[in-house]
């Protein structure tokens, strides 16, 4: 508000000073003037007659309004062209020579308002034909300069101005190069505002300064060779001075980083209401500006003692050395505006001279500029240190993200498949815990990596037309299953004329509701909860979506409320330190609701129950309604007894991953569905497939050796042949803009790990020609062709376990949900593989980025069968790669390949 009503008021100044010099009637004439002191006998001619001696210059006690009249002879032998200079000092004047008027002043007709003239030069030219003849001079004034007789002097034009620059010339200068300064730090101030995306509090000093400097050019008599008309700039200077203290306040309240808000607004509002009071006067003609300036002097001083006042205060608590450059130049600033309002007071019979002040303002203006420069610096110092912590932040998120789904991805997959296949009702069981459990660690590293993208700013609403009843089904599936067992009621209440289709983030919208049902079914022991969807027009096709969550549960005080949507904040901790959870829920269900420009509250009573209430706008695709969302839902819908969403024997799909325990998991997911699946373990041996196959999909890993999933991508565009093909991309990055940038390099969609069944079936519907789908039959299995020989006995030798002491076996089946047969075959895998001698091979060329990919693999599939110890090698050289610590790779790579190369030749003779 302040930093606007400044603004404005600038504004109006520079609009009345533009109007004034171009459209009103010019007053002032471009001459120039005198040498000498005109030293001649004075007399005061009193209305009764009476003459009193007096001496010019000088200063009488006359009522405001009468006129002075003094008399006076002119010198003998006047030359031609000698000129007369009268100073006159916001009065109205009358030069009578020998009786005769030679010359008069007023600015009655030229002004648009105030009671009196602007302060003026008269030049009056004599001849000789003057000397010695008798001189009368009126003074006539409404202002408190009435009775000022300022010094006559005469001479030829030059000397006279010369006299002029003499009195106040250097001043003139140094306000001048002052106002120049000013100018400068605003015009500097807005390039760095621009540049570095931040406010930059020193323009309003820098305007403050130029102000300043206005103010001390407006006074100077050197105005009149300037400008047409004195009145507007006559006013602009008592106007300069009446807002200069907006400025400074704004200034001193950003270095002080509003710590007094409260005092400068009172005092901004005081300094505004004088302005218009003072403005409303002069123009009515109640009181001149003049008269006025004594009020604005007092605002003046009391803005300093609040300056003063708050650092000292400062000083106490030891905050002034946030600032404490700035604070060296304000005190010396302050110190020469005093000294200068002192001076103008106390020798009103000299002109005025503003060389304090503005050496003043520059010493504040220089220091302060140092501070801001310096702590310009330094925050750019800091942004570099932050975006450098941020990337190393991402990266490790990145690679996190990566290391932790790679594991998921083979517990999740493995587990559907037992789901899938099992008969056994207590083995089905405790595969269904398994993906309760695996699900519920994916979701917390999915709340933590969301949260860092939304600290980034990286998260985006991304709208798609989407089923409102497909989503509520999928939300309540999600959840049912929690719910049940804790003995709960899971009820839903939805508008039957909700619309069916809408256009949204349908991902973003489903999180929102599923963190909300998953926190109320988390704190609720006993009862209901209820997820209620109702709806509201917005426009013309857009709806207000209107979703409650609300529960039976323990309920949240009204402090807990407070911090319910901070980040890394739980509530009553001791109450529920059972309950899982980071923190991050409700503070990204907040920071989503808030991107999608909705509104989100809640309401609780402790023991009683919570609700959180949820406002969304959402685009109407269709109008027509949803229907009754629950009686439509099908309850009775189990995992046992899976059955495929299609069936495609006609289909031929490539997929292409460097992890065999990841290639085992993507074909025993798509058992069932007639699909002829070829894999390769590498880029190369991907190229050498599509050489020779037509394939309808290509499933494309990202982090491969030699050749990872991009580069495979671009070679494999040079094959024009199949250029066409669909590529999908297969990663655990989940992090900020990855699909962009996969998308950006050519890949038609994108698959995040782990890879869920029902959404890989999704995606190859989607991208499978429509021909190539088949009624479903009752058994088909998929035809695998591999790429590595594997051993065809694995599969017999369950005996194996026994005899691998060495492992961890436990660890090994537990990724195999305790199935030997599967374990067998991964380690029999393991073995057969040739990943010692690319290793070696890389280690030997110091290809140290093909090195740190094929050490993240062996760290990954040696925990799989449960080789922890070579995993931890393998993930410490991973690391030392990562950091350019080549020197330990050095060291350790011998022992490592020893211990590996032990691992392996054990294995095969065991195999």
């Amino acid at each position: 508000m302040d930093k606007k009503v400044f603004k404005v008021l600038l504004g109006i100044m520079i609009i009345y000073f533009l109007f004034g010099q171009i459209c009103l009637p010019r007053e002032s004439e471009p001459v120039i003037g005198d040498a000498e002191l005109l030293q001649i006998d004075w007399e005061w001619v009193h209305e009764d007659g009476v003459r009193e001696a007096i001496t010019i210059p000088g200063s009488y006690s006359v009522p405001k309004g009468d006129v002075m009249t003094v008399e006076g002879r002119l010198p003998e032998g006047v030359e031609q062209n000698t000129y007369l200079r009268f100073y006159s000092l916001r009065q109205d004047m009358n030069i009578y020579i020998d009786g005769e008027l030679r010359k008069s002043y007023s600015t009655k007709d030229t002004r648009l308002f105030g009671l009196t003239s602007s302060a003026y030069y008269i030049m009056l030219e004599l001849s000789s034909e003057d000397s010695g003849k008798p001189i009368t001079v009126e003074y006539m004034t409404d202002s408190s300069y009435s009775g000022e007789l300022r010094a006559i002097y005469y001479g030829d034009k030059l000397d006279l101005w010369g006299i002029t620059f003499q009195e106040n010339g250097v001043e003139m200068l140094v306000a001048l190069f002052t106002l120049l300064c000013g100018l400068a730090s605003i015009i500097c101030s807005f390039v760095l505002q621009v540049t570095y995306k931040r406010p930059v509090i020193m323009e309003y000093l820098g305007w403050s300064v130029t102000l300043c400097s206005a103010w001390i050019i407006d006074n100077s008599m050197f105005r009149q060779l300037l400008f047409p008309n004195l009145s507007t700039v006559s006013d602009l200077t008592f106007l300069t001075v009446m807002v200069l203290p907006l400025p400074f306040l704004i200034y001193f309240n950003g270095i002080q980083k509003a710590r007094y808000q409260k005092w400068y607004s009172a005092m901004e509002t005081i300094v505004v209401i004088s302005v218009v009071i003072c403005v409303g006067m002069h123009i009515t003609g109640i009181m001149d500006f003049s008269s006025s300036l004594i009020y604005t002097t007092i605002i003046c001083i009391f803005v300093i003692l609040i300056a003063v006042v708050t650092m000292i205060l400062d000083v106490k608590t030891g905050y002034i050395k946030n600032y404490k450059y700035s604070a060296i130049g304000i005190c010396g600033a302050a110190f020469a505006v005093i000294l200068q309002f002192a001076l103008y007071y106390l020798q009103r019979d000299v002109p005025f001279s503003g060389a304090i002040l503005s050496f003043g303002l520059m010493f504040l203006l220089i220091i302060s500029g140092y501070n801001t420069v310096k702590d310009m610096l330094y925050l750019e110092k800091e942004k570099q240190r932050a975006i450098s912590e941020s990337e190393a932040r991402a990266r490790f998120l990145a690679n996190m993200s990566h290391e932790i789904r790679t594991p998921i991805n083979a517990i999740l997959g493995m587990d559907e498949m037992i789901l899938r296949e099992s008969q056994e009702p207590n083995v089905v069981e405790y595969a269904q815990d398994i993906q309760n459990a695996g699900r519920s660690l994916l979701s917390l590293i999915n709340d933590i990596l969301d949260f860092s993208k939304m600290e980034a700013g990286h998260v985006e609403i991304v709208p798609v037309e989407y089923s409102m009843s497909s989503l509520l089904n999928d939300c309540y599936s999600m959840v049912v299953m929690r719910a049940e067992e804790k003995g709960l009621f899971l009820e839903v209440d939805t508008d039957a004329e909700l619309p069916g289709m809408l256009f949204g983030d349908e991902l973003r919208v489903k999180q929102i509701i599923i963190n909300l049902l998953t926190n109320a079914v988390k704190y609720t022991k006993e009862g209901t909860v209820r997820l209620t969807i109702n709806h509201e027009p917005k426009e013309e096709d857009i709806v207000w979506l209107d979703i409650m969550v609300s529960d039976t549960g323990m309920g949240i005080s009204e402090e807990d409320q407070q911090q319910l949507f901070d980040a890394f904040q739980r509530v009553d901790i001791l109450k529920n330190r059972n309950v899982e959870g980071t923190g991050l829920g409700l503070a990204l269900t907040k920071q989503l609701v808030e991107l999608m420009e909705g509104t989100i509250t809640v309401n609780s009573e402790v023991n009683v129950g919570s609700t959180f209430s949820i406002r969304i706008p959402q685009k109407v695709v269709s109008d027509k309604p949803m229907g009754d969302f629950v009686g439509n839902y099908d309850h009775d819908v189990k995992i046992s007894g899976y059955r495929h969403s299609f069936y495609a024997p006609k289909g031929r799909i490539l997929v292409v991953d460097d992890v065999l325990m990841n290639l085992k998991v993507f074909t025993g997911l798509l058992k069932g569905t007639g699909l002829y699946i070829d894999v390769a373990e590498s880029g190369e041996r991907c190229l050498q497939l599509v050489r020779k196959n037509q394939y309808d999909i290509i499933f494309l890993d990202h982090m491969m050796p030699e050749m990872d999933g991009v580069e495979t991508l671009k070679q494999m565009k040079e094959l024009m042949e199949y250029i066409d093909t669909p590529v999908i991309m297969l990663t655990a990055n989940a992090m900020v803009g990855a699909k962009d940038d996969y998308l950006s390099e050519g890949f038609h969609d994108y698959m995040t790990k782990p890879i869920q069944g029902s959404k890989l079936e999704k995606m190859i519907v989607k991208y499978l020609p429509k021909q190539k789908l088949e009624e479903k039959p009752k058994q088909a299995e998929p035809v695998v062709k591999t790429t590595e020989k594997t051993s065809e006995k694995a599969t017999e030798k369950k005996s194996l376990v026994a005899e691998l002491h060495y492992l961890d076996t436990k660890l090994g089946l537990s990724y195999c949900g305790g199935d030997e047969r599967m374990y067998t075959e991964m380690v029999t895998m393991y073995a057969q593989s040739n990943q010692d001698e690319l290793l070696e091979e890389y280690y030997q060329k110091q290809d140290w980025h093909n090195y740190g990919i094929k050490v993240h693999s062996l760290k990954s599939t040696s925990l799989g069968i449960g080789a922890v110890e070579i995993s931890e090698q393998a993930k410490k050289l991973e690391a030392a790669v990562n950091e350019g610590d080549i020197a330990y790779v050095e060291e350790q790579h011998p022992i490592f390949m020893e211990d590996y190369k032990g691992l392996l030749e054990w294995l095969r003779s065991l195999l």
